[in-house]
């Protein structure tokens, strides 16, 4: 309840925010420009873009769940950012659009206006809420062994305001939870011997308790199902955590096959729409790239054919999601036969692992080594994305031969879409070793949102044009 009832709330403060920019912008341009009138066309247009480049950069860019603290200097240097992000974005369309009512003085001043508003509303929004809370607290035990999960669970509950929870009470027989909340909450014992599971079930029934939560990294079904049992019982909500819960890093959904209750365990993300919204996104930002990219497209194809014998693209086998071979489309930056000269180079090779990597590799062209360095050489792979087999984001397809030397738990990467860039091509490089490469992979996979591949993209772009070395 707590996530969702923080999800609902953002989402409101996020729509608040972009009115408040609205009502900000009015009041300015009313002062500035009164002759002009509200009807006027760069007006209108300027209009149209303010909501959607406030909301995207604040939603993007900024620290959505800030009620997880009260510190005002966070909830300042989060809209620092936005504000700077959006003056910038905003300028951008004014020269494009040629907005002429529209000036940098007045960008800027509306900026900082802005700002300093959108802090103010932010910190009276939290004001709000940590009033308004007291009457409505959902109060609640924890169960636990005192581990660190225990003391996370209960730090967090603690610190956000938005969740409305109360912790009344603890049973636990850590040393490490008397330390630190004795005084702050009362401690009882950890419900081990059947005495103890009904004192807290006598604790439950007298009290005002909404919901348990029980953590512990051993799962003991005749301990916790009378407690399960209780609060079922009595209508009072009972939550687990537990080491269980975490196998392989999985993300464990309830689901039904048939009328038989099951959960699902996977190491992927498990998120359909947002992976619907990735396919979406994939093919429609392939597409425009290969639309507004084919003039450097043909100068590339006329600099290779000028320079050195042999086609304009290089065609190899890879591996890619479940360990489906497909054909990978570069643009061709060694000599013809470098393939066959390979072995001759083995001895030299610079990369740890399956994988061949040579810095000065001798059969690199003068030209390949110009589309390697800014990426450019990876471009014909937008046609891959366009025909299913990668992904703008996701880890670099490797050749079978590599995949033969996968050590098990690196054949996880081969669980989700290949793609052209991933967070290996943006931290490091070469310069990681490849057990390194296979856990930042890993952790792209852990860690996915449609959010983290937007960012991830911005960054591919920042390296290959500003950092070309990835250094």
């Amino acid at each position: 309840m707590g996530l969702a009832r923080e999800n609902i709330i953002n989402a409101w403060i996020k729509i608040l925010e972009m009115l408040v920019t609205y009502a900000v912008f009015l009041v300015l341009y009313n002062l500035k420009c009164p002759h002009y009138g509200f009807e006027n066309q760069d007006f209108i247009i300027f209009l149209i873009f303010l909501g959607p480049v406030s909301y995207f950069i604040s939603l993007f860019f900024v620290k959505l769940f800030i009620a997880h603290t009260r510190s005002v200097s966070q909830i300042i240097l989060s809209h620092f950012i936005a504000s700077a992000l959006i003056f910038i974005t905003l300028l951008i369309i004014v020269e494009v659009c040629k907005l002429r009512i529209f000036d940098v003085l007045f960008l800027g001043i509306f900026s900082v206006v802005n700002f300093a508003v959108l802090c103010v509303a932010k910190y009276l929004i939290l004001r709000f809420y940590s009033r308004k809370r007291k009457p409505n607290m959902v109060n609640v035990i924890v169960v636990g062994t005192g581990n660190t999960s225990m003391i996370s669970i209960i730090d967090t509950l603690e610190h956000n305001i938005l969740w409305n929870y109360n912790v009344v009470a603890l049973f636990s027989d850590s040393q490490a939870i008397h330390d630190r909340y004795d005084g702050k909450y009362p401690i009882y014992d950890f419900p081990v011997e059947p005495k103890d599971i009904e004192k807290l079930s006598e604790y439950i029934t007298k009290n005002t308790i909404h919901e348990v939560i029980y953590v512990n990294n051993s799962v003991d079904v005749k301990q916790i199902m009378p407690l399960v049992h209780l609060c079922l019982d009595i209508g009072v909500t009972f939550k687990l955590s537990s080491l269980f819960l975490d196998i392989a890093r999985a993300k464990a959904t309830e689901q039904y096959i048939g009328n038989n209750h099951v959960f699902s365990f996977q190491s992927t993300p498990c998120d359909y729409a947002a992976l619907y919204m990735k396919k979406v996104f994939d093919f429609v930002f392939a597409l425009c790239a290969v639309v507004l990219l084919s003039p450097a497209f043909l100068i590339i194809a006329i600099a290779i054919k000028a320079t050195s014998k042999g086609p304009v693209f290089f065609k190899q086998t890879r591996v890619g999601l479940h360990r489906k071979e497909f054909k990978l489309w570069k643009f061709r930056t060694m000599i013809v036969d470098a393939e066959n000269k390979l072995k001759e180079l083995q001895q030299f090779n610079e990369q740890d692992g399956p994988v061949f990597k040579l810095k000065n590799d001798p059969r690199i062209t003068k030209v390949g080594g110009i589309l390697r360095r800014l990426s450019l050489d990876e471009l014909p792979q937008f046609f891959n994305v366009l025909k299913g087999d990668m992904s703008i984001v996701g880890p670099r397809p490797p050749i079978p031969a590599e995949v033969e030397q996968y050590e098990r738990w690196q054949l996880r990467r081969l669980s989700v879409k290949p793609g052209l860039t991933c967070i290996w091509q943006v931290h490091g490089r070469n310069q990681v070793s490849f057990k390194e490469w296979m856990k930042m992979d890993l952790l792209y996979i852990d860690t996915w949102s449609f959010r983290h591949d937007i960012l991830l993209i911005i960054q591919t772009v920042k390296v290959a044009f500003f950092n070309p070395n990835g250094q």
